[in-house]
């Protein structure tokens, strides 16, 4: 029963890696033709990885009207993969509850990036990345 046991850690081990090796990368988001949001993510024994700062300006429907790239970057905090989502919490203010976001592969390396908690009355639609490596 000891070598089952072991056998499905290892099985969900290795899962959870194949399943996060389809995140790993650098991805960009960009408007206007210019990058103004890279997402880093690493896969290890641990996922982990980055997200820099922007100011985005959206219209009344959630479309974005301006995008502006900040030079700092911010560890992503709980990742987590379930399916072909990657879900984490990300801050760029320590004094502000973090942003919880789902990233979810809609091709081998393109992804939608969505807003699960947003202030009230705001509204962004999905932000669209590519995957650079």
């Amino acid at each position: 029963m000891k070598l089952a046991a072991i056998l499905f850690s290892a099985i969900a081990v290795l899962a959870q890696n194949t399943s996060a090796t389809k995140f790993t990368g650098t991805w960009e988001a960009r408007f206007n033709g210019a990058v103004f949001c890279v997402l880093k993510v690493q896969s290890g024994e641990k996922l982990a990885g980055s997200m820099t700062g922007v100011d985005l300006g959206v219209d009344n429907d959630g479309n974005l009207t301006s995008a502006q790239a900040k030079d700092e970057e911010f560890p992503i905090v709980k990742p987590s993969i379930e399916n072909d989502s990657l879900t984490f919490e990300w801050t760029d203010d320590s004094n502000e509850p973090p942003l919880k976001f789902e990233l979810k592969l809609t091709g081998n390396h393109e992804a939608q990036l969505r807003f699960l908690t947003l202030p009230e009355g705001v509204k962004i639609k999905p932000l669209i990345f590519t995957r650079r490596d």
